[in-house]
């Protein structure tokens, strides 16, 4: 068997790794930052949930315009749906937003910072690469992204407008994918209530 190619995945030729370019395959680190960042979300109380709109009070301003900004772009559209979830001892209070049962995304409120994790299936992944540009935050993110079974964990840090502008971009079309995706039973099901 021939050797495989520096870009293909480092464990194993296996076939879902075989279609990732190699703008996608070589991380630099893991999912977002280290255990400092992690501990700097703004709401670290398991007992004490946020309310959905507290980060616009509780960031400083400008973090809390672009927390606004995503919060509102996720739900302005159709069918995304938000929920405000403690997801451990790592993420801590989470804002996640997802259509139907698929997650979309998770957005972080940090006392300094806004960040956002994505997910991409393997079959995402693929329309990812099939798009004619894919700006450079993104292909970061993914490419610094972890697989863990058939899902790659990606992070971003919103740093200004022109990130969070491309982020809800990108949702924009993760949620094509998605509604590509459902079947047609569960849509005339939808439908029909």
């Amino acid at each position: 068997m021939p050797a495989a190619p520096p870009w293909a995945c480092q464990l194993s030729y296996a076939p879902r790794c075989v279609y990732l370019r190699k703008q996608f395959a070589e991380p630099r680190y893991g999912v977002g930052q280290g255990t400092v960042f992690w501990r700097s979300n703004q709401y670290p109380d398991p007992s004490e949930e946020p309310a959905p709109r507290a980060p616009y009070r509780d960031l400083p301003r400008v973090q809390a315009d672009r927390f606004r900004f995503l919060r509102r772009g996720l739900l302005d559209q159709k069918g995304v749906a938000e929920r405000v979830r403690f997801m451990g001892e790592k993420w801590r209070w989470v804002w996640e937003f997802g259509l139907g049962s698929r997650k979309l995304c998770w957005l972080h409120a940090m006392s300094n910072a806004v960040a956002a994790t994505f997910t991409l299936t393997d079959h995402e992944l693929r329309e990812v690469e099939a798009l004619p540009r894919v700006p450079a935050v993104i292909t970061q993110a993914i490419r610094d992204g972890q697989q863990t079974g058939p899902v790659r964990w990606c992070w971003l840090e919103i740093t200004d407008k022109r990130v969070a502008e491309t982020f809800l971009s990108f949702t924009k079309k993760k949620i094509e994918w998605l509604k590509a995706e459902t079947p047609t039973l569960v849509v005339r099901r939808t439908a029909k209530s």
